[in-house]
């Protein structure tokens, strides 16, 4: 499957990058960068993942970048 994120979403990605390394650094800014194009993939390769936890279940198919923090560590 391939994700495609729309102009809004890119933008609001690259503002919230922005943001973070203003308020906490570079350095977290790159380890937040790197937890969201880990969960992008992840919900590229298996877009059923939210559905394993049950906390995520209720957020109707949008996973948590904590799911992905085990691949990025």
């Amino acid at each position: 499957m391939q994700i495609v994120l729309a102009d809004a979403a890119q933008r609001d990605l690259r503002e919230g990058l922005l943001w973070s390394e203003e308020h906490f650094g570079q350095h977290s800014a790159r380890r937040y960068r790197d937890l969201l194009k880990q969960a992008i993939r992840d919900i590229a390769a298996d877009p059923d993942l939210p559905e394993r936890d049950a906390c995520a279940r209720r957020t109707a198919r949008i996973p948590s970048p904590w799911h992905s923090r085990r691949a990025c560590v």
